[in-house]
């Protein structure tokens, strides 16, 4: 997962942790949503976490610390987008890594329901096809103001599903069950 590094101004985001507490591919309800909402609501302001299973074997310890060197250049074509996502590096220092750059992207969430949804529904979706077609997320950030944001791998081909599934946010949760969504891409998804 490491790329080179891109010059640019840094912004820090924060110690890093990791965590095995994120969503797998459940649709959140409120069991399986109990430890990612634990995991929120424990963050410090101004801090990351990564998930575990994702950086496995990469000792970060204590002190570790990520940052942010956004490029505007990868947005391109993107300028649309409701939820103002950044793109750019992420740059991962802590026990034995140094600079560890990785192309991402930063989503921010007015609310942790849409968060929940978000990651679970991506991590779902990429369990039912032998290729990747939702993002793969890494972890979450909470920035200097509170606000949380899902950190996913840069990627190109894949879909957000923005305007398929948060379109109504009123949408009961029963709307996004493995089977409805399932229904929904089987047919999309083989004609990508």
């Amino acid at each position: 997962m490491s790329t080179v590094r891109l010059n640019g101004i840094s912004e820090k985001l924060g110690p890093v942790t990791t965590s095995d507490e994120f969503l797998t591919w459940e649709i959140p309800d409120e069991d399986s949503s109990k430890r990612m909402r634990n995991l929120l609501r424990t963050m410090s302001i101004g801090s990351v976490a990564l998930d575990r299973d994702k950086y496995a074997g990469i000792g970060f310890g204590e002190g570790a610390t990520a940052s942010f060197v956004e490029q505007v250049d990868f947005s391109y074509g993107r300028e649309d987008s409701a939820h103002q996502v950044r793109f750019g590096q992420l740059l991962l220092n802590g026990n034995g890594v140094h600079e560890k750059p990785e192309f991402i992207a930063l989503k921010p969430f007015d609310d942790r329901q849409s968060l929940y949804r978000e990651w679970a529904a991506h991590d779902y979706l990429n369990s039912l096809f032998d290729r990747q077609i939702g993002y793969i997320n890494l972890g979450v950030h909470n920035d200097t103001e509170g606000r949380e944001s899902i950190i996913s791998m840069y990627d190109h081909g894949v879909t957000s599903l923005d305007s398929s599934f948060w379109a109504d946010d009123d949408a009961p949760a029963a709307a996004l069950r493995p089977g409805i969504l399932r229904a929904v891409m089987l047919p999309w998804a083989w004609k990508v």
